[in-house]
């Protein structure tokens, strides 16, 4: 029989307390363990918003790009593309110059293009976007950043309107 008088810790309070501390520990595991996904998930998006957005300020280069005093020249080089929903680009450095080249560029684990879209105005000048009338001096470019997250692919899409004007 035990004595009241004895201390110490019996077999049962140093299981129960090797118990709760596993369990404690486990839950803190497992948090670390998401926070760190969560972390990887975050860094690859703000990666691909990096890149959609570095393909907009590009496409902003190319059409402020102007050859001598004649601003239109690089308005030129975007609107001569085809505006095709199919019809991907993306930009490469020539010199000191953004150019517009045919297909999607890679870089690392994401696959960067734009596309282009016509600029449609009502009657106030406003962007009508079921109609109204093709306006020349505007376009829509469209920013797609795609890359494979968690067991899917995941899409940033960012655009822009942008005009024949500085």
């Amino acid at each position: 029989m035990k004595n009241l008088k004895e201390k110490g810790f019996g077999i049962i309070e140093v299981l129960l307390v090797s118990a709760i501390m596993a369990t404690v520990f486990l839950g803190i595991m497992n948090y670390l363990n998401s926070y760190s996904k969560l972390t990887a998930i975050n860094k690859m998006e703000t990666e691909a918003l990096y890149h959609a957005r570095s393909s907009l300020e590009q496409a902003r280069a190319v059409r402020d790009e102007n050859s001598g005093t004649d601003y239109i020249y690089g308005w030129n080089i975007l609107d001569g593309l085809d505006f095709a929903p199919t019809s991907h680009y993306n930009f490469q450095l020539s010199g000191s110059s953004w150019i517009p080249v045919v297909g999607d560029k890679i870089i690392d684990r994401y696959t960067i293009w734009i596309t282009l879209d016509p600029v449609y105005r009502d009657v106030n000048d406003d962007i009508d976007l079921v109609g109204g009338v093709l306006d020349n001096n505007s376009m829509k470019v469209i920013s797609h950043v795609s890359f494979f997250s968690r067991g899917e692919t995941k899409e940033i899409i960012l655009f822009e309107y942008l005009t024949n004007f500085k």
